[in-house]
């Protein structure tokens, strides 16, 4: 029912994964142990957002198929991942060749500028999403507001235009989880 929230929480985590593969190299100097440690959360980061980024997917590529062509823009988007992630290999080789001469402050500049934009770019798209579905929070609004139209002891003309007034998902305010 969260979609929105555990697309971005896949992000971040994973991002936080990819921040303790880099410090890794690092822990191992104080013993092989803590860099075992920092790598075994990194791939439980990982892990975590490989289950809620696969649990999202579906609902997210659902949106966007409009004329039942859910199986047709599923293939296109794995295609353009599989491009991208071949596009990102071959930056990341040419980024690692340019930075393998250089200090290491370079690269955690770098890495820290690419993260915060991946964030926040993703934090920007799923606030664009408009999914047309209810979360608890805003079925709980929309049940209080048809319940209320329902107790009332009201004519039919009443209860119709009472029951207009009850909120559509699309009108919930952002603030209550509003996709």
């Amino acid at each position: 029912t969260h979609v929105k929230e555990f697309r971005l929480f896949a992000d971040i985590i994973n991002d936080v994964a990819l921040t303790l593969d880099m410090l890794a190299p690092y822990a191992q100097r104080h013993g092989s142990m803590m860099s075992w440690v920092i790598l075994s959360f990194s791939t439980i980061g990982k892990t975590l957002c490989g289950v809620s980024a696969g649990a999202t997917k579906g609902r997210i590529t659902q949106h966007f198929s409009r004329h039942g062509n859910m199986a047709d823009l599923s293939a296109k988007e794995s295609t353009q991942e599989t491009l991208v992630s071949l596009l990102g290999m071959i930056g990341g080789v040419a980024v690692a060749r340019v930075l393998h001469h250089m200090p290491y402050v370079f690269t955690w500049v770098l890495f820290g500028v690419l993260t915060v934009t991946h964030v926040l770019a993703n934090y920007k798209a799923v606030k664009l999403l408009k999914l047309a579905t209810l979360n608890p929070e805003r079925t709980c609004e929309l049940m209080e507001g048809l319940l209320a139209a329902l107790v009332t002891d009201q004519s039919d003309q009443d209860l119709e235009k009472a029951m207009q007034q009850v909120k559509t998902p699309e009108e919930m305010d952002e603030s209550l989880g509003a996709s």
